[in-house]
Protein backbone atom coordinates (compact mmCIF):
# COMPACT_ATOMS: atom_id res chain seq x y z
CA UNK A 1 0.00 0.00 0.00
CA UNK A 2 1.45 3.20 -0.92
CA UNK A 3 0.42 6.39 0.98
CA UNK A 4 3.67 8.52 0.61
CA UNK A 5 3.28 12.13 -0.89
CA UNK A 6 5.32 11.86 -4.59
CA UNK A 7 2.68 13.83 -6.40
CA UNK A 8 3.00 17.69 -7.09
CA UNK A 9 -0.92 17.24 -7.23
CA UNK A 10 -1.88 15.92 -3.81
CA UNK A 11 -2.99 18.81 -1.66
CA UNK A 12 -2.10 16.95 1.82
CA UNK A 13 1.15 16.91 3.77
CA UNK A 14 2.41 13.01 3.94
CA UNK A 15 0.99 12.71 7.68
CA UNK A 16 -2.52 13.75 6.48
CA UNK A 17 -2.54 11.45 3.63
CA UNK A 18 -1.25 8.79 5.95
CA UNK A 19 -3.64 9.46 8.34
CA UNK A 20 -6.93 9.11 5.45
CA UNK A 21 -5.55 5.71 4.49
CA UNK A 22 -4.79 5.01 7.52
CA UNK A 23 -8.48 5.57 8.60
CA UNK A 24 -10.06 4.01 5.96
CA UNK A 25 -8.16 0.63 6.31
CA UNK A 26 -9.44 0.60 10.05
CA UNK A 27 -12.95 1.04 8.41
CA UNK A 28 -12.35 -2.10 6.40
CA UNK A 29 -11.36 -4.45 8.80
CA UNK A 30 -14.25 -3.27 11.50
CA UNK A 31 -16.72 -4.18 8.40
CA UNK A 32 -14.66 -6.88 7.30
CA UNK A 33 -15.05 -8.07 11.09
CA UNK A 34 -18.30 -7.57 11.62
CA UNK A 35 -19.65 -9.53 8.83
CA UNK A 36 -17.65 -12.40 10.19
CA UNK A 37 -15.05 -12.41 7.02
CA UNK A 38 -11.33 -12.97 6.85
CA UNK A 39 -10.08 -9.22 6.32
CA UNK A 40 -8.92 -8.74 2.89
CA UNK A 41 -7.57 -5.21 2.14
CA UNK A 42 -7.87 -4.17 -1.28
CA UNK A 43 -6.84 -0.62 -2.65
CA UNK A 44 -5.78 1.06 -5.46
CA UNK A 45 -3.15 4.20 -5.91
CA UNK A 46 -2.07 6.04 -8.71
CA UNK A 47 -0.60 9.56 -9.74
CA UNK A 48 -2.05 10.87 -12.80
CA UNK A 49 -1.18 13.97 -14.96
CA UNK A 50 -4.06 16.36 -12.94
CA UNK A 51 -4.71 14.65 -9.87
CA UNK A 52 -3.49 11.62 -7.29
CA UNK A 53 -6.07 8.93 -6.41
CA UNK A 54 -6.73 6.13 -4.27
CA UNK A 55 -9.78 3.53 -3.87
CA UNK A 56 -10.63 1.07 -1.46
CA UNK A 57 -13.28 -1.26 -1.59
CA UNK A 58 -15.15 -1.82 2.05
CA UNK A 59 -18.09 -4.18 2.56
CA UNK A 60 -21.07 -2.85 3.32
CA UNK A 61 -23.59 -6.19 3.60
CA UNK A 62 -24.60 -9.63 2.48
CA UNK A 63 -27.41 -10.72 0.19
CA UNK A 64 -27.67 -14.66 0.35
CA UNK A 65 -24.43 -15.45 -1.40
CA UNK A 66 -23.57 -12.13 -2.75
CA UNK A 67 -21.03 -9.37 -0.62
CA UNK A 68 -21.84 -5.73 -1.55
CA UNK A 69 -19.27 -3.53 -1.69
CA UNK A 70 -18.95 0.28 -1.47
CA UNK A 71 -16.00 1.82 -3.00
CA UNK A 72 -14.64 4.69 -1.62
CA UNK A 73 -11.93 7.19 -3.57
CA UNK A 74 -10.27 9.95 -2.59
CA UNK A 75 -8.97 12.36 -5.55
CA UNK A 76 -6.60 15.00 -4.46
CA UNK A 77 -5.84 18.33 -7.21
CA UNK A 78 -3.85 20.91 -6.63
CA UNK A 79 -5.43 22.76 -9.85
CA UNK A 80 -8.55 25.31 -8.29
CA UNK A 81 -11.86 23.76 -8.51
CA UNK A 82 -14.65 24.84 -10.14
CA UNK A 83 -17.95 23.28 -11.70
CA UNK A 84 -16.22 22.60 -14.66
CA UNK A 85 -13.51 20.94 -13.81
CA UNK A 86 -16.00 19.14 -11.11
CA UNK A 87 -17.40 17.41 -13.64
CA UNK A 88 -14.52 16.46 -16.24
CA UNK A 89 -12.83 14.86 -13.32
CA UNK A 90 -16.16 12.79 -12.46
CA UNK A 91 -16.85 11.84 -16.31
CA UNK A 92 -13.23 10.19 -16.58
CA UNK A 93 -13.42 8.62 -12.83
CA UNK A 94 -17.15 7.29 -13.25
CA UNK A 95 -16.61 4.89 -16.34
CA UNK A 96 -13.05 3.41 -14.29
CA UNK A 97 -12.95 -0.15 -12.60
CA UNK A 98 -10.74 0.37 -9.45
CA UNK A 99 -11.28 -3.55 -8.62
CA UNK A 100 -12.54 -7.08 -9.84
CA UNK A 101 -15.72 -8.60 -8.78
CA UNK A 102 -16.61 -12.04 -8.88
CA UNK A 103 -20.24 -12.41 -10.31
CA UNK A 104 -22.98 -14.01 -8.18
CA UNK A 105 -20.46 -13.80 -5.15
CA UNK A 106 -19.38 -10.08 -5.36
CA UNK A 107 -21.43 -6.77 -6.10
CA UNK A 108 -20.81 -3.20 -6.31
CA UNK A 109 -23.24 -1.41 -4.11
CA UNK A 110 -21.82 2.20 -4.49
CA UNK A 111 -19.32 4.22 -5.12
CA UNK A 112 -18.51 7.41 -3.11
CA UNK A 113 -15.58 9.71 -5.02
CA UNK A 114 -14.37 12.77 -2.54
CA UNK A 115 -12.71 15.48 -4.29
CA UNK A 116 -10.60 17.66 -2.24
CA UNK A 117 -8.60 20.74 -4.02
CA UNK A 118 -6.62 23.33 -2.60
CA UNK A 119 -8.85 25.73 -3.67
CA UNK A 120 -12.38 26.48 -5.32
CA UNK A 121 -13.73 28.91 -7.70
CA UNK A 122 -17.34 29.45 -7.35
CA UNK A 123 -20.23 27.16 -6.15
CA UNK A 124 -19.49 23.15 -6.82
CA UNK A 125 -21.77 21.27 -6.85
CA UNK A 126 -21.90 17.80 -5.73
CA UNK A 127 -22.91 15.02 -8.97
CA UNK A 128 -24.77 11.84 -8.45
CA UNK A 129 -25.12 9.11 -11.33
CA UNK A 130 -26.78 5.95 -10.90
CA UNK A 131 -24.93 4.45 -7.57
CA UNK A 132 -21.85 6.64 -8.15
CA UNK A 133 -21.67 10.06 -5.93
CA UNK A 134 -19.19 12.54 -6.84
CA UNK A 135 -19.10 15.06 -3.80
CA UNK A 136 -16.24 17.93 -3.48
CA UNK A 137 -14.74 18.40 0.51
CA UNK A 138 -13.33 22.14 0.99
CA UNK A 139 -11.84 23.96 3.70
CA UNK A 140 -9.39 23.50 5.97
CA UNK A 141 -11.00 20.91 7.74
CA UNK A 142 -11.29 18.87 4.92
CA UNK A 143 -9.76 15.48 6.36
CA UNK A 144 -13.02 15.65 8.80
CA UNK A 145 -15.48 16.55 6.47
CA UNK A 146 -14.50 13.59 4.25
CA UNK A 147 -14.91 10.78 7.27
CA UNK A 148 -18.65 13.54 8.24
CA UNK A 149 -19.70 12.80 4.49
CA UNK A 150 -19.41 9.00 4.98
CA UNK A 151 -20.55 8.82 8.61
CA UNK A 152 -23.64 10.54 7.14
CA UNK A 153 -24.12 7.99 4.38
CA UNK A 154 -24.14 5.06 7.01
CA UNK A 155 -26.34 6.58 9.20
CA UNK A 156 -29.22 7.37 6.50
CA UNK A 157 -28.46 4.05 5.26
CA UNK A 158 -28.51 2.36 8.32
CA UNK A 159 -31.84 3.92 9.64
CA UNK A 160 -33.63 3.43 6.12
CA UNK A 161 -32.83 -0.13 6.62
CA UNK A 162 -33.63 -0.98 10.26
CA UNK A 163 -37.09 1.11 9.51
CA UNK A 164 -38.08 -0.59 6.48
CA UNK A 165 -38.16 -4.05 8.59
CA UNK A 166 -40.08 -2.41 11.56
CA UNK A 167 -41.86 0.19 10.09
CA UNK A 168 -42.15 -0.87 6.61
CA UNK A 169 -40.63 1.36 3.76
CA UNK A 170 -41.48 5.12 3.25
CA UNK A 171 -39.66 7.92 2.33
CA UNK A 172 -38.40 10.52 4.37
CA UNK A 173 -36.41 13.99 4.03
CA UNK A 174 -32.45 13.15 5.06
CA UNK A 175 -31.68 14.14 8.50
CA UNK A 176 -28.18 16.08 8.51
CA UNK A 177 -28.47 15.97 12.20
CA UNK A 178 -23.98 14.90 12.08
CA UNK A 179 -23.36 18.27 10.09
CA UNK A 180 -25.30 20.51 12.64
CA UNK A 181 -23.53 18.97 15.88
CA UNK A 182 -20.16 19.52 13.73
CA UNK A 183 -20.66 22.99 12.72
CA UNK A 184 -21.50 23.54 16.43
CA UNK A 185 -18.38 21.75 17.95
CA UNK A 186 -16.48 23.49 15.14
CA UNK A 187 -17.49 27.26 15.67
CA UNK A 188 -18.05 27.68 19.52
CA UNK A 189 -17.74 30.70 20.80
CA UNK A 190 -17.84 29.80 24.37
CA UNK A 191 -16.73 26.63 26.48
CA UNK A 192 -18.30 26.19 29.25
CA UNK A 193 -18.01 22.54 30.05
CA UNK A 194 -14.52 22.49 28.50
CA UNK A 195 -12.52 20.88 25.39
CA UNK A 196 -12.62 17.01 26.91
CA UNK A 197 -16.78 16.92 26.73
CA UNK A 198 -16.74 17.99 23.35
CA UNK A 199 -16.87 14.63 21.02
CA UNK A 200 -19.17 14.09 18.43
CA UNK A 201 -19.33 10.37 19.30
CA UNK A 202 -20.27 11.02 22.98
CA UNK A 203 -23.18 13.94 21.19
CA UNK A 204 -24.53 10.16 19.30
CA UNK A 205 -24.39 7.96 22.05
CA UNK A 206 -28.40 8.00 22.69
CA UNK A 207 -28.72 7.56 18.98
CA UNK A 208 -26.47 4.43 18.55
CA UNK A 209 -28.19 2.96 21.94
CA UNK A 210 -31.93 3.31 19.98
CA UNK A 211 -30.12 1.82 17.21
CA UNK A 212 -28.67 -1.05 19.12
CA UNK A 213 -32.23 -1.40 20.73
CA UNK A 214 -34.43 -1.27 17.19
CA UNK A 215 -31.70 -3.81 15.84
CA UNK A 216 -32.60 -6.17 18.47
CA UNK A 217 -35.73 -6.08 18.12
CA UNK A 218 -35.54 -6.94 14.68
CA UNK A 219 -33.30 -9.97 15.43
CA UNK A 220 -35.04 -13.44 14.77
CA UNK A 221 -37.41 -11.56 12.55
CA UNK A 222 -35.52 -11.38 9.67
CA UNK A 223 -32.44 -13.62 8.08
CA UNK A 224 -29.00 -13.19 9.92
CA UNK A 225 -27.34 -11.70 7.17
CA UNK A 226 -29.73 -8.35 7.47
CA UNK A 227 -28.66 -8.00 11.45
CA UNK A 228 -24.88 -8.78 9.86
CA UNK A 229 -25.30 -5.57 7.46
CA UNK A 230 -27.07 -3.98 10.28
CA UNK A 231 -24.25 -4.74 12.64
CA UNK A 232 -21.68 -3.55 10.11
CA UNK A 233 -23.23 -0.33 9.25
CA UNK A 234 -23.60 0.44 12.83
CA UNK A 235 -19.76 -0.69 13.97
CA UNK A 236 -18.42 1.35 10.67
CA UNK A 237 -20.58 4.31 11.81
CA UNK A 238 -19.18 4.29 15.33
CA UNK A 239 -15.59 3.66 14.38
CA UNK A 240 -16.28 6.47 11.57
CA UNK A 241 -17.24 9.30 14.87
CA UNK A 242 -14.65 8.75 16.66
CA UNK A 243 -11.74 9.33 13.72
CA UNK A 244 -14.10 12.30 13.10
CA UNK A 245 -12.87 13.29 16.32
CA UNK A 246 -9.40 12.41 16.17
CA UNK A 247 -9.17 14.79 12.72
CA UNK A 248 -11.72 17.49 14.89
CA UNK A 249 -9.77 17.57 18.33
CA UNK A 250 -6.96 20.11 16.94
CA UNK A 251 -9.51 22.16 15.35
CA UNK A 252 -11.43 22.40 18.96
CA UNK A 253 -8.42 22.99 20.75
CA UNK A 254 -7.52 25.80 18.22
CA UNK A 255 -10.59 27.41 19.28
CA UNK A 256 -10.13 26.79 23.10
CA UNK A 257 -6.57 29.05 22.35
CA UNK A 258 -8.48 31.67 20.39
CA UNK A 259 -10.95 32.01 22.95
CA UNK A 260 -8.77 31.94 25.89
CA UNK A 261 -6.25 34.33 24.18
CA UNK A 262 -9.32 36.70 23.89
CA UNK A 263 -10.03 36.19 27.17
CA UNK A 264 -7.04 36.99 28.23
CA UNK A 265 -6.26 39.81 26.21
CA UNK A 266 -9.34 41.81 27.58
CA UNK A 267 -8.12 40.91 30.97
CA UNK A 268 -4.06 41.11 30.97
CA UNK A 269 -4.07 43.74 27.76
CA UNK A 270 -0.53 43.84 26.70
CA UNK A 271 0.93 41.70 29.18
CA UNK A 272 -0.59 38.73 28.06
CA UNK A 273 1.56 36.59 26.76
CA UNK A 274 3.53 37.13 30.72
CA UNK A 275 0.13 35.50 32.07
CA UNK A 276 0.04 32.88 29.63
CA UNK A 277 3.46 31.62 30.79
CA UNK A 278 3.03 32.48 34.54
CA UNK A 279 0.00 30.20 34.07
CA UNK A 280 1.62 27.57 32.37
CA UNK A 281 4.21 27.60 35.35
CA UNK A 282 1.65 27.15 37.60
CA UNK A 283 -0.30 24.16 35.95
CA UNK A 284 3.24 22.36 35.61
CA UNK A 285 3.43 23.06 39.50
CA UNK A 286 0.23 21.61 40.11
CA UNK A 287 1.11 18.83 38.38
CA UNK A 288 4.15 17.87 40.10
CA UNK A 289 2.12 18.29 43.18
CA UNK A 290 -0.50 16.48 42.18
CA UNK A 291 1.95 14.05 41.42
CA UNK A 292 3.42 13.93 44.41
CA UNK A 293 0.44 13.46 46.60
CA UNK A 294 -0.42 10.44 44.94
CA UNK A 295 3.28 9.21 45.55
CA UNK A 296 2.61 10.18 49.29
CA UNK A 297 -0.41 8.38 49.64
CA UNK A 298 0.94 5.33 48.23
CA UNK A 299 3.51 4.65 49.68
CA UNK A 300 1.14 5.45 53.02
CA UNK A 301 -0.96 2.80 52.12
CA UNK A 302 1.89 0.04 51.26
CA UNK A 303 2.94 1.07 54.97
CA UNK A 304 -0.28 0.25 56.43
CA UNK A 305 -0.38 -2.77 54.77
CA UNK A 306 0.02 -6.22 56.90
CA UNK A 307 2.44 -9.05 55.39
CA UNK A 308 1.41 -11.76 53.79
CA UNK A 309 1.62 -14.77 55.79
CA UNK A 310 2.78 -18.31 54.33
Amino acid sequence: MRCTESSRDNIFNPDEWAGIVESLVIIARESYDALGMVPRIEDYYSEEEKYTIFAIRIPSGLDGSTVKYSEIVVVSTAAPLNQGFFKELASEIAPRSFFRYRHYYEELFSRTVFVLARSYRGFVKAIKSRNQSFIPVLGKDACARLFLYLADFYRNRLDALVDSVLDGWKKRSVDHILWRLYRLLKNLDSLRHGASRLSLFNANLYYINILEIKIGKIEGRVSSNIIKTCNALLRVFKKMLKIIDRFLEPIIMRKVGEVCYKLLKERFGRFVFKAIKLAEEYANHVRKLAASLEAEKFLERISRAEPVKG
